[in-house]
C-alpha cells in the first residue's frame, strides 16, 4: 500500500481514489519530500529543486506557501511536518512507490543470493507491478529529478532483466519469450537480455532460433561496436551447441515410488522406453498388456531412468481405485499436490505446471477410467512441456498416442536345456527371486531346474503368474506345483478364444491359485472382489459372510494383501479382482455392498456429533473408494432415496475434511432427481447444501435452500429440522449483512431447540448468536453465549464443535483485550482441530493466532501465519464472514505498520507456502 506514487503520473492517497497535485511547484516540493520520506529536507534543497539557481528574493516565504497548500491537499495518511532544517513527509519509505521499488529489488537480490528463487521472483514481480508509466514523467525539470528518473529507469531495466532470468530458472521459458523479444529490440546491445532470450528459445525446444538469435547479436556487436560478445554469452552459445543437460531447469516434483523388489529382465524394453521418452515429440506413451504383465513396474523403472530429461519433475498417479472418469483429473491433480480450488482441474494443473521445462506423469491403471482420454488430450494441448506415460489394458485412442506392448518375460528354451541355459531366462530369474523371498533356502539346481523352466513356460512368462507360483514355494516344491497344476492350467488357445493369449495365460495362472484354495476360500474370493480400494474384516464378514480364517487363507495365497495402519485392511490386486469377479458373483452382492456402506455412513453421521467422532472420521477416510462405489451402485439401480441418504450422511464428513466440491456435487445431483422423495430427507439434503453455500460465501443460494428446507420440515412436522435451518438462515443473513433477520432467525432457532431439549442444536445456535454479537461489537454478551455453548458441547463430547467453541471464546477474549486468555484458547482450539484434521477450523485458528501475535509485538510470525491462514481458506473455498473480515483487516493494518509493505508481503508469501503441519507447529511453538 503506497501513499505517494511517482512511477508514472504523480498520485497521492489510496489507489481507489487518488489525489492529484496540479501546481508544478507543489509537485516538485512533494516529490523532493517523498524521495526522502521520513527524513527532513532542508529549505535550501527544496528551494533549489523549485527554482534552480534563480532564487527569487521571497523564496523562503513562497516555499512556506507551497508547503501550506500541500498540507491541505494531502490526505491524513500523509502528514507533512515542519522539522529543522526544513520539512518532512512523515511516512515510511515503503509507502513511496519509487523507494518501495528500490527496496523490493534489493530484497529480491538478497533472496536470490540465498538461493530462494521463488521468493526473489515474487518480490521482483511486485516491484514490476508498481510501474504505471515513466518515472517522474509530470514533474518540473530539475537536476535532482533528472538524475533520479535516470537512476530509476536504469534500475527498472536491471530488475526486468533479473526477473526474466529468474523466471527462466523456474522453467517459464515459453512464458517470457514475448517480453524478451520486445526488450531485446528496444535494447539491441544489452547482452544480459539477449542471453536470456537465447536460453528461453533453447528451453522452448527452438534450438535453431536460439542459435540464430546469438548470431544476429554477434553480427550487430561486431559491425556497430567492433567487439565480440562477452565470455558468458559465448559460453552459453557453446553449451547450446553441445546440448549441455545442465541448461535445463531443476525440477521440484518428485512423487515416483520405488519398487520394493528388484526388477528382473526387461533391459530391452527399458532401453526402448528410454528412447521414446527422450523424444519430445512422443508425449503420450501407453504401455498396454494384460493385467499382471508388469506394466506398472516397467513404467516406474523407465521413469526413474529418464529423470535427467524431465527437469520439471516426475510423479506417479495411481488410479486403480478410481472408477469415475470425472474424478480422475482430480486424482491426478491431488497426486501432484495441486490444491482443490473449485476450478476445472485441467486449468489449475496448467497454471501450476506451466513454468516447468519438461514434466513426466506416470498414470497407472488407467483402464478403469479410459473415458478420461479426451481430457488428457486437452491437458497435453494446454501444457506443451508435459509428457504422459500411461499403463492400461486398452489404448486411449488420443491423437499422438504411442502404443508400447508389454510382452511376457523371456522363457527357457523348450526341451531339456542345461542349468546354465535355464538360469539365463528372465522368467526363471524372477521365479527364483520371489521363491527365495518366500523360502530363503530355495536354490535353483540340477534337480529343480527342469520343473521351474516348465512352470515358467506354462505360465507364458507373465510376471504376476510367475510370482503367484513362486509364492507357493513355502508349501510345495516346483515339481509338486507342476504335478498339481498340470490338469488345471489351460494351454494357450484351449479356452476363451475371444481373448488375447496373454489374458488366457494369466487366467491359467490365477486358476492354479484358485484350485489350491479350500472350498470356503473359492467361495469367498469372488465375493470380496466387490470391495474397491481396500476393506476391513467387519465389512467382509457383513457383506460376504467371511471368517478370519478364510480371509487369512486368501492372504497366504497372495490373493489378498494386508495394509497395516490403525487397523488391518485388505487389498486385492486389480487383476486378481477381475479374475475373482469372473468366477460368478451374486448379482445382489453390489447392492449388499452399497447398503452396508450406507449403513456405516449413517451410523458415522450420528457419532460425528459425539465422543466417537475421531474414530468415525478416520474410518470414513479409509472407506472413500467403497463409498464412491456405493454411490455408483445406487445410481445404476435407480435408488435415488439411498443415494441422497448417503450424500446427507457424508455431508458433515466432507465439510470437516474440506471436500466441499464433492459434497456440493453429490447432494445437488441426487436432489435434481429426487423430487418425489420424503420431505424429511429432502429437507436434510437442502440444509446441508445451504451450510456448504454459507462457507463458500454464496449467501443468496444458502438462504434459498434453507427456506426450502424449512418448508419441507414444516410439512413433515419436524420442528428440530426447522430450528437447524433457521440457524443456517441466521448464519447466511449475518454474513450477508442482514443482521436484524439474522437475530430473529437465530433467536427462534434457539427457542425451538430449548423447547425440544436438543442440547447440540442449542449449542450451535448459541454459537451462531455469539458470532453475531462479535460482529456487532458486543463482546461481553458474545462471551456469555460462547461459554454456555461450550459447556453444552463438553457435556456432549462433541470435539469438532468444541474446537470451534474454544476459537470463538478466544475471539471474544481478544475483543476485550484479554490477550493471554485469547492465546491459550486459540492454542487449545488448534490442537483439537489438528487431532481431528478439521480443515476449516485449522484455518480459522491460524487467523486467530495471527491476530493475537500481531497485538503482542510478534509481527513477523503473525504475518507468516496470516499467509498460511489465507492459503488454507482459499484451498477449501471458504470466504471471510463479517467478524473474520474485520479481524483480518485490523490484523493486516497492524502488521503493515510494524513490517511495512515489503516485510508484510514477504512474510505472508512464506506463510502461504507452509504445509498445514508446518503452519500449526509455528503457531503452537
Amino acid at each position: 500500500m503506497t501513499d505517494v506514487r511517482m512511477l508514472g503520473p504523480l498520485e497521492v492517497g489510496p489507489r481507489a481514489a487518488p489525489q492529484t497535485v496540479a501546481a508544478g511547484k507543489q509537485r516538485a516540493v512533494l516529490v523532493a519530500l517523498a524521495l526522502n520520506a521520513g527524513t527532513p529536507v532542508s529549505t535550501a534543497l527544496l528551494s533549489e529543486v523549485v527554482w534552480g539557481e534563480d532564487l527569487p528574493a521571497s523564496a523562503a516565504k513562497l516555499l512556506q506557501v507551497y508547503v501550506s497548500q500541500l498540507r491541505k491537499l494531502l490526505p491524513p495518511s500523509v502528514p507533512l511536518s515542519t522539522r529543522p532544517p526544513g520539512y518532512c513527509l512523515e511516512i515510511s519509505p515503503a509507502r513511496v512507490d519509487a523507494l518501495l521499488f528500490a527496496d523490493l529489488v534489493e530484497a529480491a537480490r538478497r533472496a536470490r543470493g540465498e538461493g530462494d528463487v521463488d521468493e526473489a521472483t515474487d518480490l521482483l514481480m511486485h516491484a514490476r507491478d508498481l510501474w504505471r508509466g515513466e518515472a517522474l514523467v509530470d514533474v518540473p525539470p530539475a537536476l535532482l529529478f533528472d538524475k533520479e528518473a535516470e537512476r530509476l529507469a536504469a534500475l527498472r531495466l536491471d530488475a526486468l532483466e533479473e526477473l526474466l532470468a529468474l523466471r527462466l530458472e523456474r522453467g517459464e521459458a515459453m512464458h517470457v519469450l514475448a517480453d524478451l523479444e520486445d526488450l531485446t529490440r528496444s535494447h539491441p546491445f544489452r547482452e544480459g537480455l539477449h542471453a536470456s532470450l537465447v536460453l528461453a528459445l533453447y528451453r522452448s525446444g527452438r534450438q535453431g532460433e536460439a542459435l540464430a538469435a546469438y548470431d544476429a547479436l554477434r553480427s550487430r556487436l561486431v559491425e556497430d561496436l567492433a567487439v565480440e560478445p562477452g565470455a558468458a554469452l559465448r559460453e552459453l552459445h557453446l553449451r547450446i551447441l553441445r546440448h549441455d543437460p545442465t541448461l535445463d531447469v531443476a525440477g521440484a516434483i518428485d512423487a515416483l515410488p520405488v519398487p520394493l523388489t528388484r526388477t528382473v529382465g526387461r533391459e530391452t524394453e527399458l532401453s526402448a522406453l528410454e528412447a521414446l521418452l527422450a523424444d519430445p515429440s512422443r508425449r503420450l506413451v501407453t504401455l498396454t498388456g494384460t493385467g499382471g504383465s508388469g506394466k506398472t513396474r516397467l513404467s516406474l523403472v523407465a521413469a526413474d531412468r529418464v529423470r535427467g530429461r524431465f527437469p520439471g519433475g516426475i510423479a506417479q498417479v495411481p488410479l486403480e481405485a478410481v472408477r469415475d472418469a470425472a474424478l480422475a483429473m482430480t486424482a491426478i491433480a491431488a497426486a501432484l499436490g495441486v490444491r482443490e480450488t473449485g476450478e476445472d482441474p485441467i486449468t489449475v494443473m496448467a497454471a501450476t505446471l506451466s513454468h516447468r521445462r519438461r514434466v513426466l506423469l506416470v498414470l497407472d491403471n488407467l483402464e478403469q477410467v479410459v473415458a478420461v482420454g479426451p481430457a488428457l488430450g486437452v491437458l497435453l494441448a494446454r501444457l506443451p512441456s508435459l509428457t504422459l506415460l500411461v499403463t492400461s489394458r486398452v489404448l486411449l485412442g488420443v491423437a499422438g498416442e504411442q502404443a508400447f506392448p508389454v510382452l511376457p518375460l523371456e522363457l527357457p528354451a523348450a526341451g531339456y536345456p542345461s542349468l546354465a541355459e535355464v538360469q539365463r531366462s528372465a522368467a526363471v530369474a524372477l521365479y527364483c527371486e520371489r521363491a527365495r523371498a518366500a523360502l530363503p533356502s530355495f536354490v535353483l539346481d540340477a534337480d529343480n531346474a527342469a520343473p521351474v523352466a516348465e512352470l515358467c513356460r506354462r505360465l507364458d512368462g507373465l510376471p504376476l503368474a510367475v510370482e503367484l507360483a513362486a509364492a507357493q514355494s513355502r508349501t510345495m516344491s516346483p515339481a509338486e506345483l507342476l504335478t498339481r497344476w498340470t490338469t488345471r492350467l489351460d494351454a494357450p488357445g484351449a479356452s476363451a478364444p475371444d481373448r488375447p493369449v496373454r489374458h488366457r495365460s494369466l487366467r491359467s495362472a490365477l486358476n492354479g491359485s484358485w484350485e489350491l484354495l479350500s472350498t470356503p476360500g473359492r467361495e469367498l474370493l469372488p465375493a470380496v472382489s466387490v470391495f474397491v480400494g481396500s476393506f476391513d474384516l467387519v465389512a467382509a464378514e457383513t457383506v460376504c459372510g467371511a471368517t478370519p480364517q478364510v480371509i487369512g487363507e486368501l492372504v497366504d495365497h497372495s490373493l489378498l494383501q494386508v495394509r497395516n495402519g490403525p487397523g488391518h485392511r485388505f487389498v486385492m490386486l486389480e487383476t486378481v479382482r477381475e479374475f475373482a469377479a469372473e468366477r460368478g458373483t451374486d448379482s445382489s452382492l453390489r447392492v449388499r455392498h452399497a447398503a452396508y456402506f450406507l449403513s456405516l455412513a449413517e451410523e458415522a453421521r450420528t457419532e460425528l456429533a459425539g465422543t466417537a467422532q475421531a474414530f468415525r472420521l478416520t474410518q470414513l477416510d479409509s472407506e472413500q473408494d467403497n463409498l464412491r462405489a456405493a454411490f455408483a451402485t445406487f445410481k445404476e439401480v435407480g435408488d435415488v432415496d439411498a443415494e441422497l441418504r448417503l450424500a446427507v450422511a457424508l455431508a458433515r464428513y466432507w465439510y470437516v475434511r474440506g471436500h466441499l466440491s464433492e459434497s456440493r456435487s453429490r447432494l445437488s445431483d441426487a436432489l435434481s432427481r429426487a423430487a418425489t422423495l420424503a420431505p424429511q430427507l429432502r429437507g436434510d439434503a437442502l440444509r446441508k447444501v445451504s451450510a456448504n453455500a454459507v462457507l463458500r460465501g454464496d449467501y443468496d443460494e444458502a438462504l434459498a435452500f434453507a427456506e426450502q428446507a424449512i418448508a419441507l420440515y414444516d410439512e413433515a412436522g419436524d420442528r428440530l429440522g426447522r430450528a437447524r435451518s433457521l440457524s443456517n438462515i441466521g448464519a447466511a443473513c449475518h454474513a450477508s449483512g442482514d443482521w436484524t433477520r439474522a437475530a430473529i432467525s437465530l433467536d427462534e432457532a434457539l427457542l425451538i431447540a430449548r423447547e425440544l431439549g436438543a442440547e447440540r442444536v442449542v449449542a450451535l445456535a448459541l454459537n451462531n448468536r455469539g458470532d453475531l454479537c462479535l460482529t456487532l461489537g458486543d463482546h461481553t454478551r458474545a462471551s456469555a453465549l460462547f461459554e454456555e455453548s461450550h459447556a453444552l458441547l463438553v457435556t456432549l463430547g462433541d470435539d469438532l464443535n468444541i474446537a470451534r467453541s474454544l476459537l470463538n471464546r478466544a475471539l471474544s477474549a481478544l475483543g476485550r483485550d484479554l490477550l493471554d486468555d485469547a492465546a491459550a484458547l486459540v492454542a487449545r482450539s488448534l490442537e483439537l482441530s489438528v487431532r481431528l484434521n478439521d480443515t476449516e477450523d485449522i484455518a480459522w485458528g491460524l487467523l486467530a493466532r495471527s491476530a493475537v501475535l500481531a497485538r503482542t509485538d510478534q509481527a513477523e510470525l503473525a504475518a507468516v501465519l496470516l499467509g498460511a491462514a489465507e492459503a488454507r481458506l482459499t484451498e477449501i473455498e471458504a470466504v471471510l464472514k463479517p467478524y473474520e473480515r474485520t479481524l483480518y483487516n485490523a490484523t493486516s493494518a497492524l502488521l503493515d505498520g510494524a513490517l511495512g509493505d515489503v516485510g508484510l508481503y514477504d512474510a505472508r508469501a512464506r506463510g502461504s507456502r507452509l504445509s498445514v503441519q508446518e503452519a500449526v507447529a509455528s503457531a503452537l511453538a
